[in-house]
């Protein structure tokens, strides 16, 4: 039997059995607790209205930062509470800034948010909009939440950087 087997490509036994799998050393991810999160939003009271709206609304979503920074003022229901995912803003030194769609059809999403959250891009929108205004003709309208001085969508690397 084994030796025909053999002639016809089948091992006697699995050449895999004797194999020795690295362990799995991977560093365990850094999960922030509740004080950690009030402390970050409690830093930010100082900070400029688009970077306390930004974090406040990654902390509630979950939203990943190029679905942050893909999000339109179209995609937020001010009435219900919710704010829908639908493209995603990346960034290569080959093509700069540009949409995409999002990882997989799943992450297209909407999500329910407190409104804490809504009363700070309440505020956002209407210091966009000021800002609209006294830029004038050098105002960019990207309808993006997150933008530049002059309405360019914000630079992948912010706020990080």
């Amino acid at each position: 039997m084994f030796s025909y087997a053999v002639k016809i490509g089948i091992a006697k036994e699995n050449p895999c059995s004797k194999v020795t799998l690295p362990k799995n050393n991977q560093p365990e991810k850094k999960i922030y607790t509740a004080n950690d999160i009030r402390r970050l939003l409690s830093l930010l009271n100082n900070e400029p209205l688009k970077y306390r709206a930004f974090f406040n609304l990654m902390v509630c979503s979950g939203f990943r930062r190029g679905e942050m920074l893909g999000l339109e003022w179209k995609d937020v229901d001010f009435e219900n509470n919710i704010i829908s995912v639908r493209r995603t803003s990346n960034y290569t030194s080959a093509k700069g800034t540009y949409t995409d769609t999002t990882k997989t059809k799943r992450s297209q999403r909407t999500l329910k948010l407190p409104q804490s959250v809504m009363d700070i891009l309440k505020e956002l929108r209407k210091e966009q909009r000021a800002q609209a205004k006294k830029c004038g003709d050098k105002w960019v309208e990207s309808d993006r939440l997150f933008t530049k001085w002059n309405g360019e969508p914000m630079y992948n690397g912010q706020p990080y950087s």
